[in-house]
């Protein structure tokens, strides 16, 4: 078992999130998130078949959760947006994961629809 496929059953295993194989940013199964399982047999199948995955993707809907996506992009910071929206971004206490242009996706239980540009 590869150590991306080992991670990714430790976190559905604590979590229950529902995960998938990507490359990069693409989905590493047939039919992208609608693939994502928390269940270990099915998951590891799905990195067996794909064996040159190099991480996973959390499928939200289906594991209860909202992401906001919040973005930097040169001189322009997404968290200084949601501050001057009054929303208490630094004050909530969610699990955070750090993007690769250091922006921040943060996740909370809930559902919305999906919307961009909103602030």
């Amino acid at each position: 078992m590869s150590e991306i496929a080992e991670a990714a059953v430790r976190l559905s295993t604590v979590t229950g999130w529902r995960l998938f194989p990507v490359l990069g940013k693409v989905p590493a199964t047939p039919h992208g998130f609608l693939d994502a399982t928390a269940h270990e047999g099915q998951l590891l199948s799905l990195f067996a078949a794909r064996p040159d995955a190099d991480g996973f993707a959390l499928a939200c809907g289906p594991s209860g959760l909202a992401v906001l996506d919040v973005d930097r992009k040169g001189e322009l910071d997404g968290r200084d947006s949601l501050r001057d929206a009054g929303v208490p971004w630094l004050d909530c206490e969610t699990v955070r994961a750090t993007t690769p242009r250091g922006g921040e996706h943060a996740l909370f239980v809930g559902a919305l629809s999906s919307r961009t540009g909103v602030l």
